[in-house]
């Protein structure tokens, strides 16, 4: 839905899952070129560009192949091995930002979770990003990452666990806030919620080969208390953050820096 500066709707539509058009309207012959999951819309091609590649909604699919394949993945994920997939054919399930990488665990639980605690939209993309992108990095991702790396950032110590707490209660930085939520939901993730002690996240079973959410390798207590932690931390995140802007509003208006070298240590 679009409206207008005056909160007239000039433009609003219904999708599928998938981008193909259900109902849609619009007052006063206003077109706006971001449509389907916010990407650009190109007339002549009706294909949807998600910045690595054009998508063609009625197809369901890419027109071109994903630039990466990562083999570990696709092996515990057969849908993978599609490189022109959709949100690896579960769309409800699945977003895909970018047109590369599929991410639905920590990108969507951060940013539902951010946006429940107060915290802006653009921000909470920006923290769920960050998080999610643990996993896109070849450098940190569980699976081709070094041990060093693996224990860093997924299956972490409880020592691990509480330095990252102590380091989302005390940031600013929405992108290293995000990184360190990370390492508090994998420490749930792989050592808690998933009684297989491992492979998974927040309780889900795939890699066992057992599809069913209400099975004995879930802990789902575990997963509220998780969920809650990162919405505790969200909630304090964003407090901190209304803090310092009226700081530094006070510091702009008295002239007086101190409240700014405070935030700044």
């Amino acid at each position: 839905m679009v409206t207008d500066p005056t909160g007239n709707v000039v433009y609003w539509a219904v999708h599928d899952p998938y981008g193909g058009i259900q109902v849609t309207g619009q007052s006063n012959t206003y077109d706006p070129q971001l449509k389907f999951s916010g990407k650009e819309h190109d007339i002549e091609s009706e294909f949807d560009y998600f910045g690595a590649r054009y998508y063609d909604r009625s197809q369901y699919r890419f027109i071109s192949t994903d630039p990466k394949l990562i083999y570990q993945a696709a092996q515990a994920e057969s849908q993978r091995w599609n490189l022109y997939s959709y949100c690896v054919n579960n769309p409800i399930n699945y977003i895909d930002p970018s047109g590369k990488w599929t991410p639905v665990v920590h990108y969507n639980w951060t940013y539902k979770i951010a946006i429940m605690a107060g915290i802006p939209e653009s921000m909470a993309r920006t923290i769920a990003k960050a998080n999610n992108n643990v996993d896109n990095n070849p450098k940190t991702w569980s699976i081709l990452a070094s041990r060093e790396q693996r224990t860093k950032w997924h299956f972490v110590s409880f020592e691990r666990y509480v330095e990252a707490i102590e380091i989302c209660e005390k940031t600013y930085d929405p992108k290293e806030f995000g990184k360190y939520l990370h390492v508090i939901q994998d420490y749930f993730a792989h050592s808690s919620v998933s009684l297989m002690g491992g492979a998974s996240h927040f309780g889900s079973s795939r890699y066992a080969g057992i599809d069913d959410p209400y099975s004995d390798y879930h802990d789902w207590n575990k997963t509220m208390e998780m969920a809650q932690l990162t919405y505790d931390l969200m909630k304090e995140f964003q407090q901190r953050m209304i803090e310092a802007a009226l700081a530094i509003a006070t510091a702009l208006t008295s002239g007086n820096i101190m409240p700014l070298l405070a935030i700044g240590n």
